[in-house]
């Protein structure tokens, strides 16, 4: 699709979003101009200086220093020279109550950050066809719904449960290197078996990477370190970049308290 030669203003204060948003526009060949702002308080001076010649559109990140999002959005809706401009939200969450006061604030819409690039760059095509075609992006809701997934785990079995009502029955993976395993080690070489606990557990946490890539939030959360290790394991693999990994302790629950626990914390978390 050919667009206008549009001046849109991105404010983020994180740098590989910023990247990662340009990267974006590439995708979908866009050919106009990106300035970039990294924290409200340049925002507000940016659009200050540049009153009388304002961008197209605003994206504006809701969490940044100096100033954030939600300061910004006010500043300019009260102020006459900059209401006009269309401000769209960037943000990682999606509470039905906090983009309704956005709204109301003078957000004209909202895009619920992805973690997949080919996502990122349709969201924006839509915002920037809309524009083209001059028809109100006002209130219009423009997000793709994060798969979330908590996992309950700990160094020898891992529970998982679905959010968003997503078709996801609960799933167990086990490793195989067990408790009652690690009995048997102590009849046998203990160097040989040191070597296969070490082999078994890294194929564990191999499994645990494969279904974590699919989802885009992640909830890690159990009694012992082996999340921790879990997270770092992941760290040093790039697929994993874009995948909001939260880890936090928890002891034994039931199953009703797993789901309650995982529902609490998406329902809850101001990311």
């Amino acid at each position: 699709m050919n667009y206008p030669q549009l001046h849109l203003l991105l404010a983020d204060d994180d740098v590989d979003d910023r990247d990662f948003f340009q990267e974006a526009l590439e995708n979908i060949a866009f050919a106009g101009q990106l300035t970039t702002v990294q924290d409200g308080k340049e925002l507000m001076q940016w659009l200050t200086q540049k009153k009388g010649n304002l961008p197209d559109l605003l994206f504006l990140d809701l969490n940044m220093p100096r100033k954030n999002g939600y300061e910004c959005l006010a500043e300019i809706k009260q102020n006459p020279d900059l209401q006009v401009l269309p401000v769209i939200i960037l943000t990682t969450s999606a509470n039905p109550s906090e983009m309704e006061n956005l709204s109301q604030i003078g957000a004209h819409t909202y895009i619920q950050k992805p973690a997949d690039l080919s996502k990122l760059a349709q969201l924006i095509k839509q915002v920037l066809s809309m524009y083209k075609n001059q028809s109100s992006i006002k209130n219009t809701q423009l997000m793709t719904t994060s798969k979330r997934i908590g996992i309950w785990m700990d160094s020898e079995s891992a529970h998982f449960m679905g959010f968003n009502n997503e078709s996801n029955p609960d799933t167990e993976i086990e490793s195989t290197f067990t408790h009652e395993a690690k009995q048997i080690r102590l009849g046998k070489n203990e160097n040989i078996m040191h070597n296969k606990e070490q082999h078994q557990q890294a194929d564990y946490y191999k499994r645990l990477g494969e279904v974590i890539k699919n989802y885009d939030e992640v909830l890690l959360f159990g009694p012992t370190n082996a999340k921790a290790e879990l997270v770092n394991i992941l760290k040093s693999d790039h697929h994993f970049d874009k995948i909001k990994i939260e880890v936090m302790p928890a002891e034994k629950m039931t199953e009703n308290q797993l789901h309650a626990f995982v529902k609490d914390y998406f329902s809850n978390a101001n990311h």
